[in-house]
C-alpha cells in the first residue's frame, strides 16, 4: 500500500526492550475498510497503539497434513499485525486441547506479551497462546492461535483452504533458540512475534 501511495507513515515510535530495538509504525490507509480500522480517539489520549487490530470473527477449521481434525470454530479472531499474515486466534473450547501438549518453547512480543507454545504429537510448538497478554491486546487472552504458514498445518477459512506466505516461523529451525529460557519470570525468550 505504501508503494502505491494508497498510504502513508504518519510517526514512527523507536524503542529498546528486553535487549531488542523496537520499532511500531503508525499508518494511515484511507481505503482500509472501517471494520478494519482503529477507531478515532480523542486528542487528550496520548495511550499507545499496537501492532494488532481489533478481532472480527471467521468459520475456521484447523487440521494436521494428515487430515486429522484440531479445531473447529465459527468464532475465531482475526487479527492483523504488522508485515504478518492475517492471525487466527480460537477459542479454547474449540479447540482439541487434549491433542496439544504444552511446549518448552516460550516466545514473546513486543505488542502482545508473552507466549506459551503447544506441541501436537510430535510435531513441536505447532500453535501458540497468551495466558497474560499485554492490556491493549486483552482480547487474544487463552484463545489459540495456530501456525498457518507450517506444512504440518492445514487451515481453512469460510470453506476454503488457503495458502499462505512463508514467515520466519514458516519452519522449524527457530524452535531451538526458544527452548525453556529465562528472559522474563514465566520462563519465556524474547522476539519480535507471536
Amino acid at each position: 500500500m505504501l508503494a502505491n501511495e494508497r498510504a502513508k507513515i504518519l510517526f514512527a515510535t523507536v524503542t529498546h526492550h528486553g535487549g531488542h530495538w523496537w520499532v511500531s509504525l503508525n499508518v494511515e490507509a484511507a481505503d482500509v475498510h472501517p471494520a478494519h480500522q482503529h477507531p478515532l480517539r480523542a486528542e487528550a489520549d496520548h495511550g499507545g497503539w499496537v501492532g494488532v487490530d481489533r478481532g472480527l470473527s471467521a468459520f475456521l477449521i484447523a487440521a494436521t497434513s494428515d487430515g486429522e481434525e484440531v479445531a473447529r470454530s465459527e468464532t475465531a479472531r482475526i487479527l492483523f499485525e504488522t508485515a504478518l499474515p492475517q492471525r487466527y486466534y480460537l477459542p479454547r473450547d474449540d479447540v482439541r486441547m487434549e491433542w496439544l501438549s504444552r511446549s518448552l518453547v516460550r516466545t514473546g512480543c513486543a505488542y502482545k506479551g508473552y507466549a506459551e507454545h503447544f506441541d501436537l504429537g510430535s510435531v513441536p510448538a505447532v500453535a501458540w497462546s497468551y495466558r497474560e497478554p499485554r492490556p491493549e491486546v486483552a482480547l487474544v487472552r487463552d484463545l489459540v492461535c495456530f501456525y498457518q504458514e507450517r506444512p504440518e498445518v492445514v487451515l481453512e477459512v469460510d470453506g476454503k483452504v488457503r495458502a499462505w506466505p512463508p514467515t520466519p516461523w514458516s519452519r522449524v529451525d527457530w524452535l531451538s533458540r526458544y527452548l525453556g529460557s529465562s528472559a522474563d519470570s514465566a520462563g519465556g525468550a524474547e522476539t519480535t512475534d507471536p
